[in-house]
């Protein structure tokens, strides 16, 4: 109410400083929408007397009927409509407003997962345009289309959470039986990694050894031999900490699929009924697998590629400061140009996913229907839509690769070049006496096990964007509400069965059964 300009505010806020002007720049969509709904059709409901010849505004207002579903009831008076009907409705009102900022209260409220899934797509539509405020208690509206959520708890205390926090709860929920698998992986790994930066530390010393012109072959035997056994050691202990993540990563997977499964058979017939046969095969098999580099690798991998080189840095610091300081300008120069790839990164995964769910759809409900698509001679029409899902798929992808490409090899040239700004600095240095030569020669050699060992963790951190994506689809799933079961045994007298007006949906605004009535007889068999 106060960000819709409707109540007095104390403190500032950026696009209004009035109440009135808050007031002309927010459109507010009620819970009750009935409220909001004024005119005596459909299409005029939609259409202000002073855009009723705007061209480019009416083809807008017919893209919206179509896209609510309305476009049989646009000449309807809008009290006709059922509930679910009227919130579409009021809801494609507010995105033809033309206000600076959006406000909807429960939006989908009252309507089923598919037009959820209708209604959250238009509102990310939206948002490209214009900052939308959503106020529900919908967790897959959160999922499908918030970035991010202020959450209020009892105390009405304000805590700002990302979308990743549900995330790692759930990631969280499956691994923690194997917590202590999982710390024994990370500690491998990090032994793995310190074990191959201590191989660097010994190579520099080698070097300054030439340098000084030690001719001691003991001295570059020993040093040898200690490049080779630290080596080795990483070795082992990165297959060690592999084999261990993988193990408990398995079983984690095998958990979260059982679980999908038991939680099928427990949701509304409705609900699974709305989820198509492709999706629930990408969720359960492909989505579940893709989650086995982030739990195998990343928990290990990651973290030991981070704690490594910020050891190695602090020993660079040590070493000379000011040298350690200037070998990170190219790896900040490198984030830099990859920032604006992973700015957009979880979006574009989230529509390689709708993408390829729709495509799996499509292979799916082809290959299953073949014999019956040949029988009614509609091999053409059913192959085009399988031929168009599969080409929308391959455009998508290659369209992001080629979004993507400078970024991402600008972070990989650019990074590794701390020598560009170490070379130049640390001759001054040297030269003015205050850096001697084999400090300088160690950091150079330091320099590459940094930089190397970062761009090593980098490499998941599009695994990091893309779980964001997988659990969510997961949790939509998990998430739902049980079907609900009697909690008492109730005792019938007789065998008989009556119906008297018995109403059954899934949803409030598509009826399965309405006002039936009938009798089956005890020791009679009834058709339907």
């Amino acid at each position: 109410r106060t960000l819709a300009g409707l109540i007095k505010n104390k403190g500032k806020i950026s696009y209004g400083k009035t109440t009135k002007e808050r007031l002309k720049q927010s459109y507010y969509m009620m819970q009750d929408v009935d409220y909001q709904i004024f005119f005596d059709t459909v299409e005029n409901e939609l259409i202000p007397k002073n855009k009723v010849k705007d061209s480019e505004y009416l083809k807008e207002v017919t893209t919206y009927i179509h896209a609510i579903d309305l476009w049989d009831k646009k000449m309807d008076h809008p009290q006709e409509l059922s509930g679910g009907q009227k919130q579409r409705l009021a809801l494609a009102t507010a995105f033809l407003s033309e206000r600076k900022i959006i406000i909807l209260d429960e939006p989908t409220s009252g309507l089923d997962y598919k037009r959820m899934k209708e209604i959250g797509a238009m509102i990310r539509k939206y948002a490209a345009k214009r900052p939308v405020v959503i106020i529900t208690h919908d967790l897959e509206l959160l999922f499908e289309v918030c970035n991010t959520v202020l959450m209020l708890d009892d105390k009405s205390k304000n805590f700002w959470y990302q979308r990743r926090i549900w995330i790692m709860n759930l990631i969280k929920q499956y691994v923690k039986e194997q917590k202590n698998t999982y710390i024994q992986s990370v500690l491998l790994a990090v032994l793995g990694v310190v074990s191959g930066l201590a191989a660097y530390i010994i190579l520099a010393k080698m070097i300054v050894g030439l340098i000084g012109k030690n001719t001691e072959f003991g001295f570059y035997l020993q040093y040898g031999l200690m490049v080779l056994a630290a080596m080795v050691l990483k070795e082992i202990f990165a297959a060690a900490s592999t084999s261990i993540s993988h193990q408990a990563t398995f079983y984690s997977l095998k958990k979260i699929r059982e679980e999908i499964s038991k939680k099928l058979f427990r949701m509304p017939l409705g609900k699974v009924m709305n989820i198509s046969s492709g999706k629930l095969k990408n969720i359960i098999v492909d989505q579940v697998d893709s989650m086995e580099t982030t739990l195998a690798h990343i928990i290990p991998e990651m973290t030991a590629n981070i704690i490594g080189p910020i050891l190695l840095l602090i020993y660079m610091f040590i070493l000379d400061w000011r040298l350690a300081l200037v070998s990170l300008i190219p790896l900040v120069i490198g984030m830099f140009c990859m920032k604006s790839v992973m700015a957009s990164y979880g979006k574009k995964y989230q529509q390689s996913v709708e993408i390829n769910q729709k495509m799996n759809n499509a292979v799916v409900e082809y290959i299953g229907g073949i014999e019956v698509i040949k029988m009614f001679n509609q091999s053409e029409t059913s192959y085009q839509k399988y031929s168009e899902a599969v080409h929308e798929n391959a455009v998508f992808y290659y369209h992001w690769m080629k979004e993507t490409m400078i970024g991402v090899s600008a972070y990989r040239k650019i990074s590794p070049m701390s020598l560009l700004t170490i070379l130049p600095l640390g001759v001054y240095f040297y030269l003015n006496g205050s850096l001697t030569i084999a400090t300088f020669i160690t950091i150079i050699v330091l320099s590459f096990g940094t930089v190397e060992n970062i761009l090593t963790a980098t490499n998941y951190m599009d695994d990091l964007s893309r779980i964001g994506t997988i659990t969510k689809e997961i949790g939509l799933i998990l998430d739902a509400p049980d079907l609900e079961h009697g909690k008492e045994n109730v005792s019938l007298s007789g065998s008989d069965i009556e119906l008297k007006n018995v109403d059954f949906s899934y949803t409030e605004d598509k009826k399965v059964l309405e006002g039936v009535s009938l009798t089956i007889g005890e020791n009679q068999v009834t058709a339907f």
